[in-house]
């Protein structure tokens, strides 16, 4: 900015010739000074005589400036909102067991991932659970036993050769005893599986009518409690008969 009583040459004010010079008859007399004939510029007025001088660019930078000076600042971008998933849409079993191994904090079986279907219109196609021969641990078998529970038309779960002990067929004898559809399961080669676990697998059977085939060999349930399986899906299998 030039300010005001520092005018370049090119920028001065000039005014008609007629009001610079005095008459002839005045000349010889001195210079005289009238303060009515004057023409004052007000301070305030520089800046838009200079601009009339300046180049064009110039003046349209300086205004270009002014406005983005005049711009308020715009607000960050709100980060877009992150879609909700629907409760009512149908989850595949893989996502359903994954989803249930973060919740129970336990590492999904890679095995049994791979075997899960990811498509949910499959979810009613699988008919057999085989993950014999895997280690679940507690946490890891309880997320499967809640999976289970979304297969609505699986008939076989092996657990066979997978540590099990007391406690984990306890779990399982209770899952399996509401489902609707299931009606053999193989919990042989368990050695820690002791007499302990009688009534759990005894109630499975008893409750479950649907169960014609369970198997217990390779464990220490006892040959008694053996027997009285046996004996009770018999009749299981003799109720499915007439049923049919």
């Amino acid at each position: 900015r030039i300010a005001a009583g520092a005018l370049p040459p090119e920028a001065a004010v000039v005014l008609p010739a007629h009001e610079l010079s005095a008459p002839e008859d005045e000349a010889d007399a001195g210079p005289t000074h009238d303060d009515s004939d004057d023409e004052f510029v007000d301070v305030k007025d520089v800046a838009h005589i200079m601009n009339r001088y300046r180049p064009s660019s110039a003046v349209s930078s300086d205004d270009e400036e002014s406005e983005e000076e005049e711009e308020a600042p715009s607000d960050p971008a709100e980060p877009p909102a992150t879609a909700t998933p629907d409760p009512g849409q149908p989850q595949s079993l893989r996502a359903l067991y994954e989803q249930t191994c973060k919740r129970l904090k336990c590492k999904p079986n890679s095995n049994l991932v791979k075997k899960l279907p990811l498509d949910p219109a499959l979810n009613e196609t699988v008919q057999e659970v085989d993950v014999s021969v895997n280690y679940f641990g507690p946490t890891g078998l309880q997320a499967l036993l809640l999976v289970l529970e979304a297969m609505p038309k699986v008939d076989t779960l092996h657990l066979n050769d997978m540590a099990l002990d007391n406690e984990d067929v306890q779990n399982v004898a209770a899952a399996a005893a509401k489902h609707p559809t299931l009606t053999h399961v193989n919990l042989s080669n368990n050695p820690k599986v002791s007499l302990m676990s009688a009534r759990a697998v005894l109630g499975l059977v008893a409750e479950n009518p649907n169960i014609r085939r369970l198997e217990l060999h390779g464990t220490h349930v006892g040959e008694d409690v053996m027997k009285k399986i046996e004996e009770q899906l018999q009749q299981n299998a003799a109720r499915q008969t007439a049923a049919s």
